[in-house]
Order: structure tokens, then sequence, then C-alpha cells
């Protein structure tokens, strides 16, 4: 009966561990999820960023890695309804491709605000010398208001703003 009870027991604390590594993986999960709807990715660019930012932060690849288990990572990341894993190897890619993820999207996030305030700088000195009814906040207005078309961690956003400091450099040039 003992023996009978200690199974039982241990069989709950199992559970019990399992539903914790399934919250915790789903928060992950739904994490990265965010991140890379934020930056406009799909899965081979997720798995490819992924990959080249474990390169970069660990100088070695993790000896556990395995390519087949990241792809299925990614998918999950990537697809709306999905199963999440809960094996070791599972939460392990999974919380390397989040971080992963973090990190990218705090650079990419800090050069975008840097861009956009370059940008909004530039059209106020360059407007403020043009003589005439142009206004600067409704030519930069017009620019945001395109921009915030754009998820603001995308390579896209990114290269609008660089288009549009290559267009406001153009302007200049053509002033002077």
């Amino acid at each position: 009966r003992q023996f009978l009870d200690d199974c039982e027991k241990d069989l709950k604390q199992l559970k019990m561990m399992k539903s914790e590594v399934m919250v915790n993986n789903q928060t992950t999960r739904d994490k990265a999820r965010k991140l890379t709807y934020d930056m406009h990715l799909r899965r081979r660019e997720l798995l490819s960023l992924s990959i080249h930012s474990v390169k970069k932060r660990t100088k070695e690849f993790p000896m556990w890695w395995d390519p087949q288990v990241a792809e299925e990572v990614c998918q999950t990341i990537v697809n709306k309804d999905c199963i999440i894993g809960i094996g070791s190897s599972y939460t392990k890619h999974l919380d390397i491709v989040c971080t992963s993820l973090e990190s990218i999207s705090a650079g990419r996030r800090s050069l975008s605000d840097c861009l956009k305030i370059i940008i909004q700088e530039a059209h106020n000195a360059l407007l403020a010398t043009v003589e005439g009814d142009i206004d600067a906040d409704e030519a930069y207005a017009s620019f945001d208001e395109a921009l915030a078309r754009l998820p603001k961690l995308s390579k896209e956003h990114i290269y609008a703003c660089i288009d549009e400091m290559n267009t406001l450099i153009t302007a200049v040039d053509a002033m002077s």
C-alpha cells in the first residue's frame, strides 16, 4: 500500500512539473511570437537570425543544439495554432531563440528610435531654412504616418528611415 501511495505522490509531482514547464514554454513562446511579429520575420529568417545571434553571443555553438529541434521551435513560434513541446531539448532551443530575439529586437529598437529622432530633427532644420508655405511638422507627420504602417522593429522600418535620410540629404544637396 505504501508503494502505491508513493507512486501516486510521485505521479502528482511529475504532473505538476510538466504543467510548470508547459506554462513557462507557452509564456516564452508567446514572447518570441510577439517579437517575431514586431520584427516582421518569417520562419526561415527567424531560424537564420537565431543561429547567427547564438554564434555571435556565445562564440561556440552549444553541444546540445539540434537543427531539427530548432526548426520545430521556429515553426511553433510562427504558427498561430501549434503544440508546444515540453522536453528539455525543446525548452533549451526555445529559450535560446527567445533570448536571441530579445537581443536583436533591443538593437533594432535602439537603431529605429535613433534614426527617427535624426530624421525628425533633420526635417525641422531643413524645412526651417525653406521659405514659403511648407510646414516642417506637416512634412514630418506625413513621413511618420507612412512609417507607422510598418512594424517598428522590422528591417523595412529601418530601411524606410534610411531612405528618408537619403531623401533629406538629396534635398540639402539640391539647395546648396
